[in-house]
């Protein structure tokens, strides 16, 4: 297990990227999260629908016995949280917007679409 310099685990992933994969055999869905420790290495982690739990790839995953619960799985869960609240906001400025339109409100300025969809925040 990677130290920190307090010698405690390390707790999160140090990587910048974690990549949503489409299998093309069955159309599964699942994330790859670079390894830390290792440069040509990555997790495989995918929804496990009886645990209802992000699950990395078993044995390989040192941080926790089958991957339950390992900085991994924790990052995966995280993203689909950032992922689901964005497309709440989406939804949100799409149906001001649609409001917007049916009051018969003339269109909007750059600015206005700018604050309304928060393209710049």
């Amino acid at each position: 297990m990677i130290q920190t310099p307090r010698n405690k685990p390390q707790t999160e992933i140090q990587q910048a990227a974690i990549y949503a994969v489409t299998d093309k055999r069955d159309g599964s869905k699942f994330f790859l999260v670079k390894s830390d420790s290792c440069a040509d290495c990555y997790h495989e982690v995918r929804f496990d629908e009886e645990r209802l739990e992000w699950i990395c790839n078993g044995d390989t995953c040192k941080y926790q016995h089958r991957g339950a619960g390992c900085k991994h799985a924790q990052a995966c869960s995280e993203v689909m949280v950032l992922r689901r609240a964005a497309a709440v906001r989406l939804q949100a400025q799409e149906e001001r917007a649609l409001a917007n339109l049916a009051s018969g409100r003339q269109r909007l300025s750059r600015e206005e679409y700018t604050e309304v969809f928060g393209i710049y925040e």
